[in-house]
């Protein structure tokens, strides 16, 4: 009999406890918001980290990582530098103003075989334009332009060369308009860029709040997987509080012959596991406050964090019969993908502008002067004794329309890749809000379960040390029992956290938690 409880015992007391996936819980309501970043934390021994560890409100927690997170800071600039893009590509309705000074000076020699020839020329000129492009797609503007001309012509009649000088002074102000009448034509294609600009910089805001979402998501279960582990620290200082008390009514036991010599070595070896158990659990507190140091962007150190909360309350919540559509509609990452669909639309519509043809309109109109005296020039100007009115079509096509037919096919295969996506991520959120909800059932469940467990297991210790102490029982007996209550406490505690992990991964997927915490991206 002694064998195989020595045995049974040794293997409950070499089991760790199992794994921690990632918590969550909510902050009473009422929880002030910080406004500086929670303080550094000191340095903590093996023997008492609770001494030396510093506290961390959850509170603090979230708004040190919405502040402080690299992957927050980065997508935050993802936006910036979209919204730059989008006024950059609305520049294209900005007015232009453009001049341009010309100046030419060309001088030939007389030739005797020549009858007449320009021997020098001098010309100044300038000229002057506005202009702005219209909605749907055309180009309006008013040009301006000026000109001196100095000529000396050398002429030869039967005798000695002579020079002729003259001067000419030339204006005109002429209204310009073109305008695309097929490729091109409508605001439509001319503010797709625009658009498009703009449905980026939405979509990189969705990116953001899907970072922020998870974010906040990871760093709460991080936040209770400390406490968790702490907790667990707080189970085995407990259970080596009772297994020492045990070894004193053990030693005074044996020394009036009520108790075996074996009594006293399976409580000290109980004694030493439990011992052992307390120093691992530094390493898993270290483990989470390493975990949770990271997502806050704090350095990372071996010094320790400790939850400010004592306690992870029990709250029992009711979930919406339609959660798996309210998810579908909230998700940033369905809204992501919508958004690059209305994208790839406007790059759709561009690429049709390369099916047909190009057929543009140009006019221009305006008065014209030229006298050899400036004032007569400016004089013949303004009273319209000269205009000039122009217009003229040009037309081109690539009548095989090779490159926009094979543009379109690759929008279409991206298009339709994209919708793939779509129900891809549809399933798999669906997959997630009905495995969170079957989790968060089943832990409500196992909460009360562990509760009964606990009652039982304290009051199964309670009679073994009773049948001890009247000589009538066995250690092996009471610390058997001291390991069921052991393991009923962390399953209570471990059924409270999947509870509240499962509860926070539903906040996230619906996208109320940054509401729930009440946060705010800045």
């Amino acid at each position: 009999m002694m064998a195989p409880l020595l045995f049974a015992l040794g293997f409950l007391f070499s089991q760790t406890p199992p794994a921690k996936p990632e918590t969550l819980s909510r902050p009473a309501a009422d929880a002030p918001v910080p406004a500086a970043p929670a303080p550094a934390v000191s340095p903590e021994t093996a023997e008492k980290p609770e001494n030396e560890a510093r506290g961390i409100s959850l509170s603090d927690a979230l708004h040190i990582a919405v502040a402080r997170n690299r992957g927050l800071r980065e997508a935050g600039l993802r936006i910036r530098s979209a919204a730059a893009t989008a006024r950059a590509a609305s520049a294209v309705f900005d007015t232009n103003l453009s001049a341009n000074l010309n100046v030419v000076n060309q001088q030939a020699e007389f030739l005797p075989d020549q009858f007449f020839a320009i021997t020098s020329l001098k010309k100044y000129s300038m000229d002057m334009q506005i202009s702005r492009v219209l909605p749907t797609g055309g180009m309006v503007g008013v040009q301006f332009s000026t000109s001196r001309t100095d000529q000396t012509m050398t002429i030869a009649m039967g005798g000695a060369p002579t020079e002729r000088e003259s001067k000419t002074f030339a204006n005109s102000f002429m209204f310009v308009f073109s305008h695309p009448l097929l490729a091109g034509f409508g605001k439509d294609v001319t503010t797709a860029q625009i658009r498009k600009a703009r449905i980026q910089v939405d979509a990189e805001r969705l990116a953001r709040e899907a970072k922020a979402l998870a974010l906040v998501r990871d760093v709460v279960t991080a936040y209770w997987n400390l406490w968790m582990a702490w907790q667990e620290r707080s189970v085995v200082e407990t259970g080596l509080k009772v297994a020492q008390s045990q070894l004193e009514l053990t030693k005074s036991l044996l020394a009036v012959g009520n108790a075996k010599p074996s009594d006293l070595l399976a409580v000290e070896n109980a004694l030493a596991q439990r011992k052992g158990d307390l120093l691992l659990s530094r390493v898993r507190i270290l483990q989470a406050a390493l975990q949770l140091k990271n997502l806050l962007g704090m350095d990372l150190d071996d010094t320790l964090l400790r939850p400010a909360e004592a306690e992870l309350p029990y709250v029992p919540r009711s979930l919406p019969p339609a959660l798996v559509e309210i998810t579908l509609e909230r998700s940033r990452e369905l809204a992501q993908l919508q958004k690059q669909l209305e994208s790839l639309r406007q790059d759709e519509l561009l690429a049709r502008q390369g099916l047909l043809p190009k057929l543009n309109l140009t006019l221009s109109a305006g008065p014209t002067s030229s006298a050899n005296e400036f004032s007569a020039s400016w004089e013949n100007l303004v009273k319209f004794s000269a205009y000039t009115i122009a217009g003229g079509l040009s037309f081109s096509w690539s009548v095989e329309r090779t490159q926009a037919q094979a543009q379109l096919e690759l929008l279409e295969s991206t298009r339709e890749n994209l919708q793939v996506q779509r129900e891809n991520i549809a399933q798999s959120l669906t997959m997630a809000v009905l495995l969170a909800r079957e989790s968060m059932r089943t832990a409500e469940r196992r909460i009360e379960l562990a509760r009964v467990a606990v009652e039982s297991a304290q009051a199964h210790l309670k009679l073994e040390n009773d049948l001890f102490q009247l000589g009538r029982g066995t250690n092996h007996s009471v610390l058997l029992r001291m390991a069921e209550l052991d393991a009923a406490r962390l399953s209570q505690i471990k059924a409270i956290y999947d509870y509240q992990t499962a509860w926070v991964q539903i906040q996230a997927l619906s996208g109320d938690i940054l509401q729930e915490y009440g946060l705010q991206l800045p």
